[in-house]
């Protein structure tokens, strides 16, 4: 099992809600390994960030969940493109193993950021399940050429639009 609590710099601490089971590829070698989904309230740190171990329990990877948006479903979309997760692939770290926080403050950002990636599994999950057991096709398919990612570098108006967005959302 991944490490519950994860020190940082300046004594804060990251914690383990969810984990997955993966293949953990840097360079063309494929190596099993665990990500974890991770949360904290230490300054300087995304709230959500992944950690990715090693069967041994080496640590393998670091990804810093977005910084746009704190949400649990900013952070499911996030890791499911980076890592390729699907949100219905998570399970929560086991609730048995959840203990030692540093700070009664702390304790309560965890459980108030493991209620919402509940609610943020919730549904995905269901519906996954459902779609699974029951055999059915999803109602979409992948195009021909694949699902190809937008130029958001691109001089166009929905590059403007969506930039617009963002700077708005920052200041």
């Amino acid at each position: 099992m991944i490490p519950f609590d994860i020190p940082t710099e300046d004594d804060g601490h990251m914690y383990a809600i969810a984990y997955c089971s993966c293949l953990y590829d840097p360079s063309g070698r494929s190596v099993p390994a665990t990500v974890g989904v991770y949360t904290t309230s230490a300054p300087g740190f995304a709230r959500f960030s992944g950690h990715t171990f090693s069967e041994d329990g080496g640590f393998l990877h670091y990804h810093s969940g977005p910084d746009y948006s704190p949400s649990a479903e900013a952070a499911l979309l996030d890791f499911w493109e980076a890592f390729k997760v699907p949100v219905y692939s998570w399970s929560l770290y086991p609730r048995e193993l959840v203990s030692g926080f540093s700070a009664v403050s702390e304790e309560t950002a965890y459980s108030a950021a493991r209620q919402e990636f509940c609610r943020a599994l919730y549904y995905p999950r269901g519906r996954a399940y459902a779609m699974h057991s029951l055999g059915a096709q999803p109602f979409f398919g992948v195009p021909e050429k694949g699902f190809q990612p937008a130029n958001s570098m691109a001089a166009s108006a929905e590059s403007e639009e969506i930039m617009a967005a963002v700077l708005a959302g920052e200041a």
